[in-house]
Formats: C-alpha cells, structure tokens, sequence
C-alpha cells in the first residue's frame, strides 16, 4: 500500500463529490446514466458531516478519490430495528487488494466510537474475508434490498 494515502471526511474534500457519485452509482445504482449520477449526487450531499451521521470517509492519493465508507442510520430495508450501519464500502478497482478498504472501515469505527456508538451493523455480498479478518460478529444470513444474498454482521465499539 502506498504511505500517501490519506483517509479524511468528504465533506472537507467537496472536489471528491462528483467521484463518489459515480463509483456509488456504477456500483448500486440502478440507474447508471448520468442522470443517474446526478441523483446519486444529490443524496451525497445530504451527508457531508463531519459529527453526526450520516457521513461519508474518502481514502485519496493527491488529486485522486480511492474509496469511501459511510455512517449511515439505514442501510438495509427489512431491518429498520438496526442502527446505525458502515455502508458504501467501496474501492476504485485499480486500486483493490492495497489494505484502503479496511483503513477506511477502522476509521468509520474509530469515527462511531467518538460519536458514541457502541454497536455498529455492516451487510457483505462479496467482502466476507475482509470483515472476518477484522473481528466481526456476524448476526445473520438475509438478502439485500435487490434480493441477493447478504450476511448481517455487527462490531462492538
């Protein structure tokens, strides 16, 4: 991984909105034009916090958005009684397999930790390594919002 990766809120890095859009709406999106990304866009900016949730972490290299993680109060729809959630894990794919997502993620905790949190909930289609390697404790086997397989897992702050 390379040292000059920096890990700071977006909201302190508002160049890095249009990005974020974009790897949000590539990513989850069910509308990939850019009318798409605009509307993606539009919900960011509704999270650029720095105290309070929801809010958005960016890993950046200079000029350059790597990835991001949130703070979300929701994150999966058939499970309004859990709160908060990490969500929108998410690592530019040239990027992957460099250690970015689980500095972002331990900055998310570190971040809910001093927001006073003391449980927080994640859902994994895909990243089931990543998170057992960072201590989880999984919950649940469920499906996410476009019915795909997902796994509910929660840290202890």
């Amino acid at each position: 991984m390379k040292n000059n990766i920096q890990i700071d809120f977006l909201a302190n890095h508002r160049q890095f909105v249009d990005a974020v859009a974009r790897f949000w709406c590539l990513e989850w999106g069910s509308d990939k034009s850019e009318q798409g990304i605009e509307k993606t866009k539009e919900r960011i900016l509704h999270k650029l916090n720095t105290d309070k949730i929801p809010l958005i972490l960016i890993a950046f290299d200079g000029d350059k958005c790597l990835g991001t993680v949130a703070i979300v109060e929701d994150d999966l729809e058939k499970r309004p009684d859990l709160t908060p959630w990490i969500a929108s894990v998410y690592i530019e794919e040239n990027h992957r397999g460099h250690g970015i997502a689980k500095l972002l993620v331990e900055a998310a905790m570190r971040k809910a930790k001093t927001l006073g949190l003391k449980i927080i909930y994640l859902h994994t289609e895909t990243a089931h390594g990543l998170y057992e390697k960072m201590r989880r404790i999984k919950l649940s086997e469920t499906t996410n919002d476009r019915s795909e397989p997902s796994t509910i897992c929660f840290y202890k702050l």
